[in-house]
């Protein structure tokens, strides 16, 4: 976590509020809580829309109805309506072990999520809600330009160019230049 804390650092410093985007998995929301507890944490949409549909099709055969279901919960979850989505699963009858077990994870996993959640807050925030657009980004901004035909990169030229790129996309010139300006 070194390497992580010390990229983040210089956006501390700026003053830019930190907003994080993750999977859900335990141990990096414990982290980031205990480390940017004034930070935007952020429950990846597409995940939690992902474990309701894995329950859905255990919970609900019919395929028309899992379909009508699933949409309305998703309009819901997409405005951060945690609770009641909670409360649309615990209403299902279900008749096997699986959907009730898989039922109990997701339960579980929206509770112990619902504060990152906030769905229709992120949005109105002008947050994205998903990490998509920064794993597109991975693949436009560094391997469209990282492993073009017959290129070859030393570990420092890789750095520097991904350094480059970056701050290319985001427009970041001023913080890339004050380093320099100030070493001249």
């Amino acid at each position: 976590m070194p390497r992580f804390e010390a990229r983040l650092e210089p956006f501390r410093q700026a003053g830019c509020t930190l907003v994080f985007i993750t999977d859900g998995a335990e141990w990096i929301r414990t982290y980031l809580q205990q480390h940017y507890p004034q930070a935007t944490h952020i429950l990846d949409y597409f995940h939690a829309y992902e474990r309701l549909c894995d329950f859905a099709k255990l919970a609900l055969p019919s395929e028309g109805y899992r379909q009508s279901w699933l949409a309305e919960q998703q309009a819901r979850l997409y405005d951060g309506q945690v609770d009641e989505v909670i409360q649309h699963v615990e209403a299902l009858t279900l008749f096997n072990k699986a959907a009730r077990d898989e039922r109990d994870k997701l339960r579980t996993y929206y509770r112990n999520n619902a504060s990152r959640m906030a769905y229709g807050d992120y949005r109105q925030r002008g947050l994205m809600i998903g990490s998509g657009p920064m794993e597109a980004a991975h693949r436009t901004v560094l391997q469209a330009r990282m492993k073009r035909s017959g290129q070859h990169w030393s570990i420092a030229g890789a750095r520097s160019m991904i350094n480059l790129r970056v701050v290319l996309k985001s427009a970041c010139w001023e913080q890339a230049l004050q380093p320099l300006l100030q070493a001249a």
